[in-house]
């Protein structure tokens, strides 16, 4: 396994010259979105970030300009308008009276990423209530089926720290993916699990889309080796088919990609 520092979750990620990104799983997906999508407009790049789901008001703000499906009059010409002279919007189906914004539909997100002047889309395709970790319901993820590229997330600060439904989201099914019971340390093998099981993270993942592990929050985590260990188990399992492994912290943005050895970065 060969590994590489970067500083720009572009390289990091390899994109392309056009990707739909969907993200999931726990530990700064909104904070991966946005980041991603700011390194890509001060590229030059246009780019949509979005949500399948929900997402609290404050962070869809974090955006230049956010654009509502509902309350638009010509709700495509002000995307292509605004993504043009912004480089960089958010939109949502709707704003909710709770503090949240509406996503839009994975079949709208398609059609934006076809149809629209953009590099870029950035989707956030399910919800973990700001835990690091999660597993999914029946009803996720919900990720658009243009995305070629799919990234499962996770917060390391969870690795070595009780299980229970203070770390976990939807920790009753985490337990049944992984074997994890509550009140046990969490293993790199029950991590790696809910990336590599076919009831995981990358469940319902799009035929030809890259499957990415983002393994955030290294800075939180005291035994730094026991990342690298996780990265190795989720490299070394062949029948999870994942790309490669990004080791950071987004607040520091500070990132080591991991590859199997004769990878191409």
């Amino acid at each position: 396994m060969k590994n590489s520092p970067q500083k720009k979750l572009r390289q990091a990620l390899r994109l392309g010259h056009k990707d739909l990104i969907s993200i999931v799983g726990g530990g700064g997906k909104s904070s991966l979105v946005f980041s991603l999508a700011r390194e890509l407009m001060e590229e030059g790049f246009k780019v949509i970030s979005t949500t399948t789901t929900k997402v609290r008001y404050e962070e869809a703000l974090r955006a230049p300009c956010l654009v509502s499906e509902i309350t638009s009059r010509d709700f495509p010409r002000e995307v292509e308008r605004l993504v043009l002279r912004e480089g960089h919007i958010f939109v949502a189906r709707q704003i909710l009276a709770i503090g949240k914004v509406e996503g839009i539909a994975p079949e709208v997100a398609d059609a934006l990423f076809k149809t629209m002047p953009v590099d870029f889309l950035v989707a956030e395709a399910d919800g973990a209530a700001g835990l690091p970790l999660k597993a999914h319901a029946n009803h996720e993820p919900v990720i658009p089926s243009a995305s070629t590229i799919l990234i499962a997330m996770a917060g390391l600060e969870a690795l070595g720290r009780p299980f229970g439904p203070e770390m976990v989201f939807r920790h009753e099914i985490f337990g049944a993916v992984t074997g994890a019971k509550r009140g046990e340390n969490l293993s790199v093998e029950q991590m790696a699990a809910i990336f590599c099981n076919p009831q995981g993270l990358f469940r319902d993942v799009p035929l030809f889309a890259r499957k990415i592990v983002f393994l955030n929050k290294i800075d939180l985590l005291r035994n730094k080796r026991e990342a690298v260990k996780l990265a190795e188990a989720l490299l070394s399992d062949h029948h999870a088919g994942i790309e490669r492994v990004i080791i950071g912290s987004l607040q520091k943005r500070e990132y080591t990609v991991f590859e199997k050895d004769g990878d191409v970065n």
